[in-house]
């Protein structure tokens, strides 16, 4: 008997309306502005902005600030107590399903997405994130009762990012180790999904300093998008791919780094993927601007109103160059576009694809092929990642497509720079499974202070000739890099062991260590896999079947100021120990300190007498001069596609400091395995 009251293609509409999100913001008179725990007098309102929004009727005014709430400011630790925040979170817990439709009513505001997804995959997630959270606070009190002294967690929100889960993901690992938040949000899109929560958490009760959110205003970067790809390989259930493809090229209207904006397909699976497809795509779509929880049902999207002109100039582009557009209709997506190669002048020309629903169909004719055009579309989106509003562990996903196990594990071996793997598997459960297994990772135990988030203004323009230079240095420490991450840790830490001048630093960097296992290890390392598997299957989850971790490259430190800091040292060495290269960067009117170059040569000399052979491929450390400004070197920095870390050494630490730590300084990639029928169990 079929699971079905009735024909699931006849399901009827549930309407969804917005009376819980226009009840917040009557409260708040359509403002959203700063907000604490406790209340603060108002900040200084820096700037104002309407935000017309997708069924409201009435306009947000945003109230943006840069200034930063009173307690941040001040450089002492604050007192959090592990039981109220628990407590907290048992409230919060307890209100997830009520909360989430006023939270979806947000997002579907905000970001036009449709109210079936939402209900079908998002709900769960965020009812299983809190309950991860809640769980992991638990933990941690029975192993330390007592009222630690913890400085809040700074989230800084970029103004290009849309992925709510993410940034919630962030905030509910602070609160599982019992540590207080403050959000500063630069998205227009995420502003008012992310006042509701932080609304809602205040009427739960959370404790004092516990959740703040500050609107900040910055300059939308257009530029830094990442996307996921997905590969199909003989032999492959070729319709159960098809199926998870369209849908995920829909997920959240493709504005989140999960959408696969390129799907590989082995050249003998390429015709029929094609019929399959368009026989899906082929159907009415419907009313995509319906709100109704049936949605998931249909394979047809909205493609949302602030990204139709760019969306469409990317179609129209990929027809003039001889590219085939399947889509449900003229005005719905997903858009698939076939007959392209990856020399196309299109495919060429675009450095990073536009957000929304849109898939480039690209086959190929042997695995290695295919490997090489992944790397190739993964290079382009490679960038200098910032230490403060950057890191954020944006999702890099790519997902393999085949029934052949070993196949499957040797090419996602050598799939580099993507954060999480899967095999057979919808994003939907992809992008869940990731985000819990980062809410209920163990938080690093050793933290470097005082590098302020770096990214400020614009980068639509840097100086080229500064970012060739720049670039020309970080590639010639290529060579160094590969060989000297070949190395085992305790190996590269014996460089350092021998020297009395870092013996004050030693503890910490065996720490590292220890931070880096406990990152490798899941929370649920000590089951068995076939209780995993169990759980996986009854959460509709994925199970987390390996982590690997990898250097994340150059890590380039601009120096505020010429003095020989503690903390500047701690970066350095760190970095090292990590697998890294590191490049001191002297900006304009700064002078370099003696004791830093001494520093710098110490450092190599101690590497070379360890390791004599690596003294021909260049020092591990160099300070480089320049004729420009640090804003100029932040933009030239951010606009290179090659693999890194940027920060700032300076002497006075600003409000808004960015720890760095293993998650920053290493790159984890996570893979995630089907347990079977993962695709159809809503």
């Amino acid at each position: 008997m079929s699971s079905f009251v009735s024909d699931p293609l006849q399901v009827p509409v549930v309407a969804h309306s917005m009376k819980g999100l226009q009840s917040i913001l009557f409260e708040c008179a359509h403002q959203i502005g700063p907000l604490f725990s406790p209340d603060k007098p108002k900040l200084k309102t820096d700037a104002k902005v309407e935000l017309k929004l997708c069924h409201l009727e009435q306009p947000l005014t945003i109230c943006f600030s840069n200034d930063t709430c009173e307690f941040s400011k001040n450089k002492e630790l604050l007192a959090y107590d592990s039981l109220k925040v628990e407590e907290f979170l048992r409230r919060l817990s307890s209100n997830a399903a009520a909360d989430f439709f006023i939270l979806s009513q947000s997002l579907i505001a905000s970001l036009e997405l449709q109210v079936g997804d939402l209900i079908a995959f998002d709900r769960l997630t965020y009812t299983l994130l809190l309950s991860e959270a809640l769980n992991q606070i638990e933990q941690t009190r029975l192993t330390n009762s007592c009222v630690d002294e913890i400085k809040p967690v700074l989230i800084n929100v970029a103004s290009f990012e849309n992925d709510f889960l993410l940034v919630l993901t962030r905030i509910l690992k602070a609160f599982a180790v019992g540590t207080g938040v403050v959000v500063h949000c630069a998205s227009l899109r995420l502003i008012l999904p992310l006042y509701v929560f932080a609304k809602l958490a205040i009427v739960a009760g959370a404790p004092p300093y516990l959740v703040n959110f500050v609107p900040i205003h910055k300059t939308e970067r257009h530029d830094f998008m990442f996307s996921s790809i997905q590969m199909i390989m003989r032999p492959a259930d070729l319709d159960s791919a098809a199926r998870a493809i369209v849908k995920a090229s829909s997920y959240h209207a493709g504005m989140t780094s999960w959408r696969p904006s390129v799907v590989l397909v082995e050249q003998d699976y390429e015709k029929a993927f094609y019929k399959k497809v368009k026989n899906l795509l082929s159907g009415a779509p419907g009313d995509c601007s319906t709100l109704n929880e049936n949605s998931h049902l249909s394979y047809s999207c909205a493609i949302p109103s602030y990204l139709k002109a760019e969306f469409e100039d990317h179609v129209k582009l990929a027809c003039n160059d001889g590219g085939e557009v399947v889509r449900p209709s003229d005005d719905a997506g997903p858009v698939f576009i076939f007959g392209l190669t990856p020399a196309s002048a299109m495919v060429e020309k675009t450095k990073t694809f536009p957000l929304g629903p849109s898939v480039i169909v690209l086959p190929f004719r042997t695995v290695n092929e295919g490997l090489k055009i992944a790397k190739y579309f993964g290079d382009r989106e490679r960038r200098i990642l910032g230490a403060g509003e950057y890191v954020s562990s944006i999702p890099k996903s790519a997902t393999i497509w085949t029934d052949n196990s070993s196949l499957s594990l040797q090419v996602l071996a050598k799939l580099a720079g993507y954060t999480a793997l899967g095999v057979n598997c919808g994003v939907h459960r992809l992008a869940s499974s990731f985000l819990l297994a980062e809410c209920s990772s163990k938080c690093p135990t050793v933290r470097i202070p005082g590098l302020p988030a770096l990214v400020k203004g614009s980068f639509t323009c840097c100086n080229s000739n500064l970012s060739g230079d720049l670039l020309k240095t970080i590639n010639s420490t290529d060579a160094l890099l590969q060989t000297w991450k070949k190395l085992p840790f305790e190996k590269r830490l014996s460089a350092f062991t021998s020297s009395k001048d870092l013996a004050s630093i030693l503890p910490k960097l065996k720490l590292l260590r220890d931070d880096s296992a406990a990152l490798l290890s899941p929370a649920s390392s000590h089951v068995t896999l076939g209780d995993q598997l169990n759980c996986a299957f009854s959460n509709k989850l994925l199970c987390l079947l390996r982590k690997w971790q990898e250097p994340l490259g150059s890590v380039n430190v601009v120096l505020k100021s010429g003095e020989l800091l503690p903390s500047l040292q701690e970066l350095v060495i760190s970095s090292i120990v990590l697998g890294n290269t590191v490049i001191l960067i002297m900006p304009k009117g700064v002078a370099v300190n003696l004791e830093v170059n001494q520093f710098c040569e110490s450092v190599n000399q101690l590497i070379t007498q360890c390791f004599p052979t690596l003294s021909k491929l260049g020092p591990m450390v160099q300070v480089k001069q320049t004729e420009s400004s640090e804003e100029e070197i932040s933009a030239a920095l951010a606009s290179l596609p090659v693999s890194g870390i940027s920060c700032l050494s300076d002497a006075n630490v600003a409000s808004d400091t960015a720890d760095v730590s293993v998650e920053q300084l290493c790159r984890f990639t996570s893979v995630f395995w089907s347990v079977g029928g993962d695709l159809f169990a809503n």
